[in-house]
């Protein structure tokens, strides 16, 4: 089911079509300029000689909004760990940019003490990136929203590895209806929905095609553990580790449900 966006959502973050994420961007580097010269004086001062001295750049206290914009790459993210080292705890900005990279679609993101880092991890990106170049059709619409979804869940000074298993399961789950036709995906629906589609793969693609099924049906019943229940509280968001590999398993699994999926509408 598709939701209404949130009230107030900006046209582009709701409409405008994500694509692979980018290295840098002009308007990322524009936000995060005007955070930082909209601080107080005393503060800029600080900031300026905190560039100096720990990134080896000169900067103004007075053109902190054009350094942003004019600096290397490198200076730029390297910023992001200054700036807090001056503001300390409390302080909004490690959010701010973390919500800057999610909205200006780059592919980086802010620890508690804004150090920079790629999103979760290289390879964890590289994987998302593909995933969603891979499912660009308009029938998988739904399930690249939700996968998108989840890595957005993990962004932020709080990340929120609940939603993010959660959402990643919807992408499945998405694919996996449109595929069968079933209400749900449990453990019970591939035994009975997908496992004889795959007996009919010729000579040791069946074998290793089942073998697969078996994991996946693992796979649902580990994120089952994270799903909603009425009646029942919510349960402890998984260890960041845990939500990393159910996630990252959820594009594997996406990649072999669409492709066969995929293949079907073809034939």
């Amino acid at each position: 089911m598709n939701e209404e966006p949130p009230l107030g959502e900006r046209f582009s973050q709701v409409y405008l079509q994500r694509g692979l994420p980018a290295k840098d961007s002009l308007r990322a580097r524009f936000r995060i300029g005007a955070f930082i010269k909209n601080y107080r004086s005393e503060t800029r001062e600080k900031i300026a000689t905190a560039i100096g001295r720990r990134l080896g750049v000169p900067a103004s206290a007075y053109h902190l909004g054009d350094f942003t914009q004019k600096c290397d790459l490198r200076d730029l993210l390297d910023l992001v760990s200054v700036v807090q080292s001056v503001l300390g705890d409390g302080s909004s900005f490690v959010s701010d940019v973390n919500a800057i990279f999610r909205e200006e679609n780059l592919g980086y993101i802010a620890d508690p003490k804004g150090g920079v880092r790629y999103f979760k991890d290289e390879e964890f990106e590289r994987s998302r990136m593909a995933l969603v170049a891979g499912i660009g059709l308009p029938r998988y619409t739904a399930a690249r929203e939700a996968y998108e979804d989840a890595h957005a869940a993990l962004v932020g000074g709080s990340p929120d590895s609940l939603t993010a298993v959660r959402r990643a399961f919807d992408a499945v789950e998405n694919v996996f209806k449109m595929m069968t036709g079933e209400a749900r995906l449990g453990s019970s629906e591939v035994g009975k929905r997908l496992k004889p589609r795959l007996a009919e793969l010729p000579g040791r693609a069946a074998d290793a095609s089942n073998r697969l099924a078996e994991s996946f049906s693992d796979w649902i019943n580990a994120c089952h553990q994270y799903r909603h229940a009425e009646g029942v509280p919510e349960p402890e968001p998984p260890p960041m580790d845990l939500a990393l590999a159910l996630i990252s398993s959820a594009a594997t699994y996406l990649r072999w449900l669409v492709g066969m999926d995929s293949a079907s509408a073809s034939a």
